[in-house]
């Protein structure tokens, strides 16, 4: 597998991370809420429980702000491609689609498929080699 298939592999699981991010994000403030609510936690509990909440949430965000970066550099570099190979290497990479589907997706033959998304994958080679060592 090229470098290349792996930053874009990479991809889908950074926009799942995202997902999941989000969640977590919603859950601590739902949970710090509850927390600073409880009748009968002392001052001194309260505070270190929403400082421990903010810390979550920071860190929570410092992650997200990677994922969204690295996640737009994809994007900007996949306009670089014409419209039928994008769409071959979304659904392959993205989405996960066999061959065939592709084929069928696409109206062309699986072999064109591999053709395009050959040389989709040759140009991406060249304007992603900066983001190799972050995701692999």
């Amino acid at each position: 597998m090229r470098k290349i298939e792996r930053v874009l592999y990479k991809a889908n699981e950074l926009q799942n991370r995202l997902e999941h991010l989000n969640i977590m994000e919603s859950e601590i403030v739902e949970i710090g809420s509850i927390r600073l609510t409880d009748p009968g936690s002392k001052t001194n509990d309260v505070s270190n429980r929403t400082a421990d909440t903010a810390l979550s949430k920071m860190k929570i965000d410092e992650e997200r702000i990677i994922i969204r970066k690295k996640l737009q550099h994809i994007e900007k570099t996949l306009e670089h491609l014409q419209e039928d190979d994008k769409e071959i290497i979304k659904l392959r990479y993205f989405d996960r689609y066999a061959w065939a589907d592709i084929a069928d997706h696409v109206a062309f033959s699986i072999r064109q498929c591999y053709r395009k998304r050959d040389a989709a994958l040759e140009l991406l080679d060249h304007e992603m080699e900066w983001i190799y060592n972050e995701l692999c």
